[in-house]
This record gives C-alpha cells, sequence and structure tokens, in this order.
C-alpha cells in the first residue's frame, strides 16, 4: 500500500512521539519499529526520522543523550519529556476523531482482513 508522502509527514510526529511514550529508541530503532508496527507498509527514510526528531527536540518534547554500545558504537538514545507526553495525549484525540468519523462513513473500507 503507498501512503502519500504529505500523510506519511503529518503521521510521523505522533508515531514518534507514541514509541517514546512506551521506551527509548535511537533513530535506526524507530524506522524499524513503525515499520514493524505497520505491517511493511509506512516505510520512512533515516533522513525523514532525524528531521521530525530535529523538531521534536526544538520544540522541547524529546530529549537525546549519547551511549556508548559495545564500546566503540556511539548511539543517540531519543525519549520523551513530560511536554511531550502532554502534547502526545493532545495530538492522539484528532487521530482518533479522524479515523472514527472514516469508519463512521466507510465501515467496509476500514475493515480489518
Amino acid at each position: 500500500m503507498h501512503v502519500p508522502k504529505d500523510l506519511m509527514a503529518a503521521a510521523m510526529g505522533p508515531l514518534v512521539l507514541s514509541i517514546l511514550s512506551r521506551r527509548e529508541a535511537y533513530g535506526y530503532d524507530l524506522v524499524r519499529l513503525i515499520r514493524e508496527a505497520s505491517g511493511g507498509h509506512l516505510k520512512c527514510r533515516d533522513g525523514m526520522i532525524y528531521q521530525v526528531l530535529h523538531r521534536l527536540k526544538k520544540r522541547g518534547w524529546v530529549r537525546s543523550k549519547r551511549t556508548l554500545v559495545k564500546k566503540t558504537v556511539l548511539r543517540i538514545y531519543y525519549y520523551l519529556t513530560p511536554a511531550g507526553k502532554r502534547v502526545l495525549n493532545d495530538q492522539l484525540k484528532p487521530w482518533a476523531l479522524i479515523y472514527l468519523t472514516l469508519k463512521r462513513i466507510n465501515p467496509k473500507a476500514l475493515a480489518e482482513e
């Protein structure tokens, strides 16, 4: 299934915040988790995920920490701030409303197989 670029861009903030509300993650980990959770349908480039993370950090919703992995690899882990948790709750409500509205308008189109 092809997901239009603008729809994917709009969804990236809530997707990343949702993952980070459950645990810390590094950039490629976020890409993998989104792909896996969508059954492989949502694919984002590494560059896209870092743009989103930069925007979320700038707004104060996400912070990062550098961690040395395997004694030679420096990995940047991202985690949610208290403000990020509040924003996530605010962002999920409109997405849920849109989904429920679409489901009421066309229940067969959103039926799970």
